[in-house]
C-alpha cells in the first residue's frame, strides 16, 4: 500500500478502519423494536417458540441420561 500524503488521507482511512459502535447499537435497537411489535401482534407465535425449546431440551436431556444409564442397565441385566 502507498504511504498516505496528507493527514486528511490518514483521518480518511482512520475512519473506515473504525468500527462503527453506534451503528451496531442502533441495529440492535431496531432488532428489538420489531420482536416487541411482532409479539404484540402474534403472541402466539412466542407460545410455540418457547414451547418448541423446552421440548427440544427436555428431549435431549432425557436422551443424554439414557445413553449415561445405558451402561449401568446392562450390568444388571448380565
Amino acid at each position: 500500500m502507498s504511504e498516505l500524503n496528507t493527514p486528511v488521507e490518514a483521518n480518511l482511512l482512520d475512519d473506515v478502519l473504525k468500527p462503527k459502535r453506534k451503528l451496531c447499537c442502533g441495529d440492535l435497537r431496531v432488532i428489538l423494536n420489531y420482536m416487541i411489535a411482532e409479539q404484540q401482534r402474534k403472541s402466539s407465535s412466542l407460545k410455540i417458540g418457547i414451547f418448541t425449546v423446552f421440548l427440544v431440551v427436555t428431549i435431549i436431556t432425557m436422551l443424554e441420561s439414557v445413553v449415561s444409564i445405558t451402561p449401568i442397565l446392562f450390568v444388571k441385566i448380565g
